[in-house]
C-alpha cells in the first residue's frame, strides 16, 4: 500500500465499533467479492469500502455515515486517474458498453458539497449498508 493511503486511512476519524480487513490480488473483483463475504458473514452493519491508491480527509467516514442517513449506499466524491479527469460517476449505465464508455459528461458540473443521486460509481470510497450485500448473495 501506497504510505500515504495508508497515512489518510489512519488518520480516520473512526466512529463506533470499527475494525479493518484488508484484501490484497491481481483480481480487484476477486478482493472485492471476498471482503463483501467476510462483511456479510461477520454481521456487519456497514461497509466502507476505499481503494489503496486513494488519498481522504480525516472526516471522511463521518461524513459519508451522515449522508447515509435514509440510504442504503453513498460515495465520495473522486475523480478519474487519467484525463479528462472527470468523476467517477454514471448519470445512466449503458449495458455493453465498457466502465469508462459510462462515465458521464454532464457530471463536469456537479455539485461539490450536496449530495446528488447517480446510478452509479466508482467503488473507490465507497459506504454501504451490509443488507445490500446479503440480498445479493442471497440471490
Amino acid at each position: 500500500m501506497d504510505t500515504v493511503f495508508v497515512k489518510s486511512l489512519v488518520g480516520l476519524n473512526l466512529v463506533g465499533n470499527v475494525s479493518f480487513h484488508f484484501m490484497s490480488s491481481s483480481l480487484v473483483y476477486k478482493s472485492r467479492n471476498d471482503l463483501a463475504e467476510f462483511a456479510v458473514k461477520a454481521d456487519s452493519d456497514l461497509v466502507l469500502w476505499l481503494d489503496s491508491d486513494m488519498v481522504f480527509p480525516a472526516s471522511t467516514l463521518q461524513r459519508l455515515i451522515a449522508d447515509l442517513e435514509g440510504r442504503d449506499i453513498v460515495c465520495g466524491l473522486f475523480h478519474m486517474r487519467r484525463p479528462p479527469f472527470r468523476p467517477a460517476l454514471f448519470k445512466t449505465l449503458r449495458q455493453g458498453v465498457t466502465p469508462a464508455e459510462n462515465y458521464s459528461e454532464d457530471y463536469d458540473d456537479h455539485p461539490y458539497d450536496e449530495i446528488f443521486e447517480v446510478e452509479g460509481c466508482g467503488f473507490a470510497c465507497v459506504l454501504m449498508r451490509s443488507k445490500v450485500l446479503k440480498d445479493i448473495i442471497d440471490k
